[in-house]
């Protein structure tokens, strides 16, 4: 690099956003030096350089050590994401696809810019092109999920089916929630099945307590509920669940 390059824009640029990412994912640096990186960050953005989008987007890749002060540089640096404006959407979009860690708060920028429709396209999307095998970095899964428990209709119940059996408790967790609280009547076969090979004595008691709730039948469950819950949870005659005592 000769030393016009050196002193070029594009070459300023590229120092400044690396510095400010080396700042933004270090929590060895002092908050008032992320913050600024954070501002920093933003003018490049501004200034059109589209790469910082994701610069900023690092700072929720990391946790401070200090609770209140990481969940204080997040916010601020959701709010400076959210100020640069809906021009932005596309590059957050392809980050919360793509990320290792918990696209949480990307997502939560996206609902700023883009309807509810349109959020809801998008993780079911995102689900469809999910399995329900075990990930090595299950975070994305887990955001994925909550969100679509904030969006649920049939065919977004449709796509959490699958995750009734996923290898992760949190995951299997997250799909029960919103199938259970959208009543998502076909889900009762699904759930009926899973009891016989639950090992989680806290999802098995979900899916019990849940068809309670609804009052779902129980039947094809009556051979397991009675071997392995019989002391807690009896049929009636009609065929709902019941919890003993």
């Amino acid at each position: 690099m000769g030393l016009a390059d050196y002193f070029s824009k594009e070459a300023k640029v590229q120092r400044t956003r690396a510095g400010c990412l080396k700042k933004l994912t270090n929590m060895y640096y002092q908050s008032a030096d992320r913050l600024d990186a954070v501002q920093s960050a933003a003018g490049l953005v501004r200034g059109g350089d589209t790469a910082s989008i994701r610069v900023l987007l690092a700072r929720f890749e990391h946790i401070a050590p200090n609770y209140t002060t990481d969940q204080q540089e997040k916010q601020f640096t959701f709010d400076v994401l959210v100020d640069l404006g809906s021009g932005i959407a596309d590059e957050v979009a392809a980050y919360a696809q793509t990320t290792k860690s918990s696209p949480h708060w990307a997502l939560k920028v996206l609902a700023r810019f883009w309807s509810m429709e349109k959020r809801r396209a998008f993780v079911l999307e995102q689900l469809r092109a999910m399995n329900n095998d075990y990930w090595r970095s299950p975070d994305r899964k887990f955001a994925m999920l909550q969100e679509a428990a904030e969006l649920v209709d049939d065919e977004v119940c449709a796509a959490l089916l699958p995750f009734v059996d996923d290898h992760h408790e949190d995951a299997r967790i997250h799909a029960l929630g919103a199938l259970f609280g959208q009543k998502f009547a076909p889900a009762r076969e699904v759930m009926v099945r899973r009891l016989e090979v639950e090992e989680s004595q806290r999802i098995s008691r979900m899916i019990l307590d849940g068809f309670i709730t609804l009052g779902w039948s129980v039947a094809g469950a009556e051979e397991v509920i009675a071997r392995k819950f019989r002391w807690e949870y009896a049929v009636n005659a009609a065929g709902l669940l019941e919890k003993r005592g």
